[in-house]
């Protein structure tokens, strides 16, 4: 028995010696050349910045594109896929020829092989060593490669060398070759110069680093070094086949996405971000008429096609849902920064309003309701939502779990910053200089306009600073902290209880027509106005230079003292003077000047930035004052009695991150800025009129006297919110105080993304609806309809005469004791909200209502901010008069604030947002609204008699004892 046991354990013992073990001698970056077929999208994105930088911040990256990939001898190249001009060369190219496009992206390859076994050359029997092998193939034959991804990456041009992270499977950096999946994701780091100053680069004509400047003294004068992923997906594509030769055929791209063509007179209508190519006519060249222009917006439809290629109608396609998810640091997840405010009920806020918004625009397209609609959408589980489905799903778990939405993707999937495949809602938790309040970039197909994906990146650091400042100054103003916290501005309290700005109004409610009336200063304005006047009427105010024309307003030092402290011009010449010269010596440097300079700086920044959907400056702090109080009566900011500071800290950061995130995710879904949405009084929320006819109220405001807006501005609705609160039709604005916005979504956001998602518009819808302006000689707006009136020639009849000309009324029938002719002005005021939904056709005609008048909206984006009276950043009111009383009551009400440094390190009042930026906004906002004043008077309707626009009436000019002489009409100038 023991010689068998011992024979059966020499028969295992030699089975194991003799088992063969591979031995794999080859890399662990292998590509297979065959995964480099078909059409790709490509970008590039920051993903890392230090805080010393002052140039990037993280999310900012390159547009998507579109790119075929070249395999050659030394190089892969990412090359443009489409005809950058179509009609060019394309199809000029021989038969059978394949054209290129530019190169985007290059990298050095370092190698081409199989791998291989090893085997002996004599007898050709296999061994158990795998190898790389370039012997036993051509270069172009070998299935496989190794590439350099940290070479000559060209990133579009942007940006220049780089050197690659390490390659273990743990680096959260490590390389991603997806090849199930045709995604592949290389994270480098850039070495980056120190930025300079343009301005001073080109006046010393030698390098100046914005890090010599006294303004900037966080900022590293050495070169820094950035995170950058360069992220590849291949495009949604049928089945990849082979020929008869074997050799691999690429599938096409999936057709799913009809474009939308979206030309200026659609432009005019709702602002969207668009994707335009040029086309080339063999006879005419590239001209206008060849141009397209398609609207960036996401395809919220499983396909837009039937299978034979034609075009499915709306009411036949599945809605398709957009998913976004939360990065792993947002507050409220696991890997959150200990002690952060959760902002998980917040996110889902934001959600909920765009997905009701995105819900509606489906159920019009397809002619159902909204609760129909909900019930076909695939966002749960084995499509049990019933009516719980959402078109816009927010997926609170990073790595996904195992409750969330179907949608989401399998458990355990992780969105990785700079993924082109996922959008996100990204709270970025570490400060950086560089960084804007918001980005809301979307990745766009530049052939269709098609949006793949986006995201809206919310910095947080900046929105702690800033919560935590409106708390400052809460406990301030309630004199709860002293005032050598804030800088030893011992005067400061005295001035703002001087401008009446303290606990209990809004700036705006305190400054009464009667105290600028009344005020020796506006006197002195008045003269200067007059005289203004009479060289405009001579001509003189034409023909002068800005230099001329503001020479008598630098000659009157009433004028300006104040303006310009010692500190501030020490500061604005970059520490050449110590502010102990003499007053002759400080003189020489013209605060004019000074502030032009910021001004056009700023403007020029805000105009760069807001084309690539990067906010800076959304807020301000002036509405700090009025919504104080209420804060502080709320139960739920309570503790032990009395307000709880980090509570109220806490719900103004919450406020500020859903207000920021609604407008990021606005441009996400292709809205571009609206400013004038401000002024967009017809499509206010609808408190806004239920405030203001409570109180009987349904004349312009400068009709009214001081206790009547006293009255209006302090009426609250049954959430404590004011008339103010409610004044915008759209998130897409910049507001002028920090609260403007927080009613949510407008009107005008739901009425843009029904135009471009659904081909659905609003018309009044009430017996009169179809009015038309009378077709009358001396009418103003001859041959134009009300719409027509309200949004393109905002300046002919004011905003609180329309209720009277829906409801057929005299324009200047008068209010008495709430009734206009015996209707209540509640019931005129309604007729702006009695609205319904009706489709339109491929050119823009309203189908099914034809005589029934489409409701107007007020549109405006960065490029002509200022080029009219109601094109304004950062203005709050409803007509001219009320923007410039706000302005003016936050130039006086503010200025202490913005000219004490507060412990800011590198406090400059250059800065945005700081003393002279504030100056100049306000100065150049009531020059401009004079402008306007004299373009629209002198110039467009010379000639014509004078109107009231609140009556609709000439104005006549007055007899000695004040009667109106009826055959002496004011005339407009004629040169």
């Amino acid at each position: 028995m023991r010689r068998l046991l011992n024979s059966f354990a020499f028969v295992i013992l030699a089975s194991c010696a003799g088992e063969v073990v591979d031995i794999d001698r080859t890399g662990h970056d292998i590509l297979q050349k065959d995964m480099f077929v078909g059409e790709w999208y490509a970008q590039w994105t920051i993903t890392d910045v230090p805080y010393t930088t002052g140039f990037a911040f993280t999310g900012y990256g390159g547009q998507l594109d579109r790119v075929k990939w070249a395999i050659e001898k030394g190089q892969l190249i990412a090359r443009r896929s489409y005809e950058f001009t179509e009609g060019t060369d394309a199809p000029h190219m021989r038969d059978g020829a394949e054209w290129e496009g530019a190169p985007l992206y290059a990298f050095p390859i370092r190698g081409h092989f199989d791998r291989l076994r090893g085997y002996n050359t004599t007898t050709g029997e296999q061994n158990n060593v795998i190898s790389e092998s370039s012997a036993d193939c051509q270069w172009y034959e070998c299935k496989e490669m190794r590439v350099n991804w940290a070479g000559d990456a060209r990133l579009g041009g942007d940006f220049g060398q780089f050197y690659v992270q390490g390659f273990d499977e743990n680096d959260p950096d490590a390389l991603i070759v997806d090849k199930e999946n045709n995604y592949i994701e290389v994270n480098v780091r850039a070495f980056m110069a120190p930025e300079l100053d343009r301005e001073l680069t080109e006046y010393y004509g030698f390098p100046v680093p914005k890090c010599w400047l006294y303004s900037n003294p966080y900022w590293d004068c050495r070169g820094q070094t950035i995170g950058v992923k360069l992220a590849f997906t291949r495009m949604p594509h049928e089945p990849d086949t082979t020929d008869a030769d074997g050799k691999l055929v690429a599938g096409a791209v999936k057709k799913t996405f009809a474009p939308l063509e979206y030309d200026d007179r659609k432009l005019q209508r709702f602002g969207y971000y668009r994707v335009t190519r040029f086309h080339y006519d063999e006879h005419y060249g590239s001209r206008e008429a060849n141009r397209k222009h398609y609207a960036r917006i996401w395809n919220l439809w499983e396909t837009n096609f039937r299978e034979d290629g034609s075009v499915l109608p709306m009411a036949e396609r599945d809605p398709k849902p957009i998913v976004y998810y939360l990065n792993r640091q947002f507050p409220g997840l696991p890997e959150a920064a200990p002690g952060s405010v959760d902002l998980l009920s917040s996110a889902q806020e934001v959600a909920d309003q765009w997905d009701g918004v995105l819900v509606k625009a489906a159920a019009q397209a397809k002619g159902v309701d909204e609760a129909t609609l909900r019930g076909q959408i695939p966002s749960c589980a084995d499509g049990a939502c019933g009516d719980q489905g959402r078109m816009f799903v927010l997926c609170r778990n990073n790595p996904v779990a195992e409750d969330d939405p179907a949608v989401c993707g399998p458990a355990g999937t992780e969105i990785r910053l700079g993924d082109p495949r996922y959008s996100m809602l990204y709270w970025q938790p570490t400060p950086q200089a560089g960084s804007p309040g918001g980005f809301g970039p979307m990745r766009t197909d530049p052939v269709t306009g098609e949006i793949v994906s986006a995201t809206s990146y919310i910095y947080g650091a900046g929105y702690e600073r800033h919560a935590a400042y409106i708390v400052d100054l809460m406990r301030l103003l309630l004199e709860e902290t002293d005032i050598e916290s804030f800088e030893n501005a011992e005067d400061l309290v005295a001035q703002l209880q001087a401008s009446e700005l303290r606990r209990k109004a809004s700036p705006a409610a305190r400054l009464s027509i009667q105290d600028i009336q009344n005020s020796h200063r506006h006197e002195r304005i008045l003269d200067k106005g007059r005289d203004l006047a009479e060289m405009h009427r001579s001509g003189e105010l034409m023909a002068q230079s800005f230099d001329a024309r503001i020479a008598p307003i630098k000659a009157d030092a009433s004028l300006t003292r104040g303006v310009l402290n010692r500190e501030l011009l020490v500061q604005a010449m970059g520490g050449t003077l110590t502010g102990e010269e003499p007053d002759e010596l400080l003189e020489q440097h013209d605060m004019f000047s000074l502030a032009r300079r910021v001004a056009e700086r700023n403007e020029a920044r805000l105009k760069r930035a807001g084309t690539e959907c990067i906010d800076f400056n959304l807020f301000t702090d002036d509405a700090v004052l009025f919504i104080a109080q209420r804060l502080l009566q709320r139960e739920d900011l309570r503790s032990d009695g009395t307000h709880d500071w980090d509570k109220i800290r806490a719900y103004l950061l919450k406020r500020l991150f859903v207000a920021t995130a609604l407008h990021e995710i606005g441009h996400n879904v292709g809205l571009r800025h609206n400013f004038s949405a401000s002024t967009d009084a017809m499509n206010y929320h609808d408190s806004y009129w239920d405030l203001k006819t409570d109180l009987g109220i349904l004349d312009p405001e400068f009709a009214l006297n001081d206790d009547a807006i006293r009255a209006l501005v302090q009426q609250t609705d049954e959430n404590g919110a004011t008339v103010r609160e409610y004044q915008y039709s759209s998130v897409m604005d910049y507001g002028a105080t920090w609260y403007q916005d927080l009613q949510g979504l407008g009107k005008y956001d739901q009425a843009a993304i029904s135009y471009a998602y659904a081909n659905h518009v609003e018309v009044f819808d009430y017996e009169n609806a179809e009015r038309l302006f009378p077709a009358d000689p001396e009418s103003i707006v001859e041959g134009h309809n009300l719409g027509y009136a309200y949004a393109f020639m905002p300046n002919n009849y004011h905003y609180m005469v329309y209720p009277r000309l829906l409801a057929g009324l005299p324009i200047d029938a008068p209010v008495q004791n709430g009734l206009i002719n015996g209707t209540p002005v509640a019931e005129i005021a309604g007729l702006i909200r009695q609205r319904r939904w009706v489709p339109v056709d491929a050119n823009d005609q309203v189908v099914g209502a034809p005589a029934k008048l489409r409701v107007p909206y007020r549109f405006c984006s960065d490029e002509y901010v200022g080029g009219s009276s109601y094109c304004h950043r950062f203005d709050s009111g409803a007509d001219v008069y009320e923007t410039v009383r706000d302005h003016i009551a936050r130039a006086e009400g503010y200025r202490p604030l913005a000219a004490i440094r507060r412990g800011r390190a590198g406090w400059h009042p250059q800065f945005s947002g700081g003393y002279m930026d504030r100056a100049v906004r306000v100065y150049d906002f009531l020059s401009l609204q004079y402008k306007h004043f004299v373009n629209e008077e002198f110039i467009v309707r010379r000639g014509q008699d004078c109107i009231d626009p609140s009556t609709g009436r000439p104005i006549y000019r007055r007899n000695d004892d004040g009667s109106p002489n009826l055959n002496q009409p004011i005339a407009h100038f004629v040169a």
